[in-house]
């Protein structure tokens, strides 16, 4: 806990706002709202149903616990380790539980974060915006990114202001929105591109290229719509 602790404390430093215990935001008081807040309780209902996941992105809801599982088992003794985009843990939670001491959760919805931190009271949550993060380039032993990058696209500034945070070697690992052949998932995907809720859709292919320009890819595992990547930083 240690270096977790020592990241924690460098953020104090810096522009802090202590919100509640467990949850800090670097952002100023107005520039705190985001445009999920008043969404992030329909979110929890519609993308944490197991039908809903199923049917549209043909990926159960427990390949994002396995995914999440087996990074963390994966990189044990590693930390501080940074979920990049932790939203509201609907998958994650559970996952978590027993590493709170070497995560830092990073999002930039404060209602996200809220409903994150009921499911995960010993979590250490800080708001802020993922492509201007407040770290220092390589402050993270590891990172997760969950269902972030389809957001944003593979070729923004997100992607590499992800890779950025880490250490050389350090473990990495995705899930990412792609189109795969499947008539509603990329009808959906299209459907949410075209509302202003994602980037424009891109193959596995595009995100694997993407993912590899920044990290050694050691595992690729595509359930349905939903792109799985791990690898090392280079």
């Amino acid at each position: 806990m240690a270096r977790l602790e020592c990241l924690v404390g460098k953020i104090l430093l810096m522009t802090f706002h202590q919100l509640t215990p467990g949850i800090l935001s670097s952002l100023p008081t107005d520039q705190r709202e985001s445009s999920y807040d008043s969404m992030a309780a329909g979110y929890d209902l519609l993308v944490g149903n197991a039908i809903y996941n199923r049917l549209v992105w043909g990926c159960p809801k427990s390949a994002y616990v396995e995914a999440a599982t087996d990074f963390l088992g994966q990189s044990e003794g590693l930390e501080p380790i940074i979920d990049y985009g932790c939203g509201s843990l609907i998958f994650t939670a559970s996952a978590y539980q027993g590493h709170e001491g070497r995560l830092l959760l990073f999002d930039r919805s404060l209602g996200m974060i809220e409903r994150g931190a009921k499911r995960l009271p010993s979590g250490r949550f800080l708001q802020g915006d993922a492509l201007a993060p407040p770290f220092d380039d390589k402050s993270f032993a590891g990172g997760m990114s969950w269902g972030m990058t389809h957001l944003f696209g593979s070729r923004s500034c997100y992607l590499p202001a992800f890779a950025a945070l880490l250490e050389p070697a350090a473990p990495a690992a995705l899930c990412c929105l792609v189109l795969s052949g499947r008539r509603i998932g990329d009808g959906m995907l299209r459907l949410l591109h075209r509302r202003g809720e994602a980037a424009e859709p891109e193959t596995a292919g595009d995100i694997e290229t993407a993912f590899g320009g920044y990290f050694d890819i050691q595992a690729t595992v595509l359930r349905g719509n939903m792109l799985f990547l791990r690898g090392k930083r280079k």
